[in-house]
């Protein structure tokens, strides 16, 4: 057994070279490159070089050993007048061939010095000699300036790219994939990836804008990336869907690129419906992530309440603590014939008209299944009810209303206090005679000038049974 002892292998490089007064200053020695260069964000020392003879052009040098592949970043200039641009440079490969790198000068409006250039280090020796901003010098002396532009795949999109100059072949653009284009000419939808219709932004509210399989999308002469992205549509007042950089409001329905995560607020209740279709009832939420190649529905939502009554809805039975659509309609049921449907003000509520139509869910609301009790005959006008709260102490009276069917908590004890009326008068159960809250079983009536004192009264215990109450003659 025998251990080796030696310097450690080293990453096969390639040399590039820099030259002009962009990148290397006009002074010999050893600080003579005018730029800072980085393979990867690590940074290089370059090997400085005499004046000579670069590209037919007579310019200072210098080298740097970087890594085939790598990408290679260079500050600490200004290297584009006014806007970013790509540009192809030249090379000769290793068979012999020529190939050219992409290389992007990247602008900084109003710094100093503050512009970059990037590109990826070929598997071959690589020349930039730049003399001045926007272009650099060829191996004939001549300015390389011929701006190209990239075409990108986010969202996985699928398509062909075809240029205005129709003598060119169509270049397809792959999954995640980038192509270089000369300017202008059109983009055809092969595939909306992750999404349901491709966009040129991370948002677009022109819907007209985003297009489906099939489809074209002019290109400029810019650098665009086409992003899959699905329709996120938000209702609800105020309600609102944001993340990204995007915001989508109520009433502006917004595509929005693939594997954009959004938080949903606003709404009144803090509740909300999310899913790829226009649902009705369901489970609130508050987030969601543009990542199911469906598009989003966003609905503000109130949370129902429901006790001993069946709910149904359009999209079918609706559970208590479910949250349903803002402005849909519930229709509800009391479990049998002696019970009807209340909607309940707070906890305490003893008794409220029985709901007989379908509600409008416009707030949270809570229902329950009360006993049904309707009135008849003579409680008309100023015939009250009143809940005993403890033993002889009784709530404020509530007038009643005969041509309405009410519903009354079980176990509650009402007070039904009648009209003035002849003699003999009583608060009746159907045909049973109610006792009055008076004692001895007098029964008081005389003229109905005299006031309280000649309205006849009655208690009742509420049950599960519906009651029919009546004020009539005494049997």
């Amino acid at each position: 057994v025998y251990v080796k002892v030696g310097a450690a292998a080293t990453e096969p490089t390639r040399t590039l070279t820099l030259g002009g007064v962009k990148l290397v200053s006009t002074n010999i020695g050893a600080a003579n490159s005018a730029a800072r260069v980085y393979a990867d964000g690590a940074g290089k020392t370059g090997t400085n070089v005499a004046a000579k003879i670069l590209n037919n052009v007579e310019t200072y040098t210098s080298t740097y050993q970087i890594p085939a592949g790598a990408r290679v970043t260079i500050t600490g200039g200004d290297y584009a007048t006014s806007a970013s641009k790509t540009i192809p440079v030249a090379y000769t490969k290793s068979d012999g061939t020529e190939g050219t790198v992409n290389v992007t000068l990247n602008y900084v409006s109003g710094g100093t010095n503050d512009d970059s250039i990037v590109f990826t280090m070929p598997d071959a020796d690589f020349t930039l000699n730049m003399a001045a901003t926007d272009k650099f010098v060829g191996e004939d002396g001549g300015d390389i300036n011929t701006q190209v532009y990239t075409l990108k795949s986010l969202g996985n999109v699928t398509g062909s790219w075809q240029s205005s100059d129709t003598t060119k072949a169509p270049v397809p653009l792959t999954a995640g994939g980038e192509i270089t284009t000369d300017g202008t000419g059109t983009f055809t939808v092969g595939s909306t990836g992750d999404g349901t219709k491709v966009i040129t932004a991370k948002s677009e509210t022109t819907l007209t804008d985003a297009k489906g399989v099939g489809e074209t999308i002019s290109v400029s002469a810019a650098n665009i990336t086409l992003y899959a992205a699905s329709l996120v549509t938000v209702d609800g007042a105020s309600a609102q869907a944001a993340g990204g950089g995007v915001t989508v409001a109520a009433g502006t329905p917004a595509y929005v690129a693939a594997d954009t995560a959004m938080t949903v607020s606003g709404f009144s209740s803090g509740k909300y419906l999310i899913g790829a279709t226009d649902t009705k009832v369901g489970d609130a939420a508050t987030s969601l992530s543009i990542t199911t190649g469906e598009d989003v529905y966003v609905n503000g939502a109130y949370e129902v309440t429901l006790d001993g009554v069946t709910a149904t809805h359009a999209d079918g039975a609706v559970t208590t603590g479910q949250v349903v659509k803002a402005g849909e309609s519930l229709t509800l049921a009391a479990p049998d014939a002696n019970h009807v449907v209340v909607k309940l003000a707070s906890p305490k509520t003893n008794f409220a008209g029985a709901v007989t139509a379908a509600e409008t869910i416009n707030a949270a609301a809570s229902y329950a299944s009360f006993t049904k009790v309707t009135f008849a005959d003579e409680l008309t006008n100023n015939a009250t009810v009143e809940f005993e709260v403890r033993a002889g102490y009784y709530t404020s009276p509530v007038t009643i209303d005969i041509t309405k069917t009410y519903g009354f908590k079980s176990s509650a004890v009402v007070r039904v206090t009648g009209v003035a009326g002849a003699a003999n008068k009583v608060i009746k159960l159907g045909t049973t005679d109610v006792l009055p809250d008076n004692a001895n079983d007098v029964i008081l009536a005389g003229a109905a000038t005299t006031g309280n004192s000649d309205r006849p009264t009655g208690l009742v215990q509420i049950g599960e049974t519906a009651l029919a109450l009546s004020q009539g003659d005494k049997t």
